[in-house]
């Protein structure tokens, strides 16, 4: 706590300390906005990237599936469910 004095209760702050207090306060909020704006915009545009490609990207041809049943169902097993 290098900045901290001791004062007397009667003392008061001095108005320049006061008003760098207040532009150290507005600077650094300014600095974590920036960041915090920065990396947001980064991960939006990842985002969308990634959304883009997945959407635009070409999907292997799927083989046409048969007409017929590659085995020949009995009327009697209609009522059970195989698991």
């Amino acid at each position: 706590m290098m900045f901290h004095k001791y004062t007397l209760k009667n003392e008061k702050i001095p108005t320049s300390t006061k008003i760098y207090m207040v532009l150290w306060i507005v600077v650094s909020l300014t600095l974590l906005f920036v960041f915090t704006f920065t990396l947001f915009s980064i991960a939006l545009i990842a985002g969308v990237i990634i959304f883009l490609l997945r959407l635009l990207r070409k999907r292997p041809a799927q083989p046409p599936l048969p007409h017929q049943r590659p085995y020949r169902s009995n009327r009697n097993d209609q009522d059970v469910i195989d698991i």
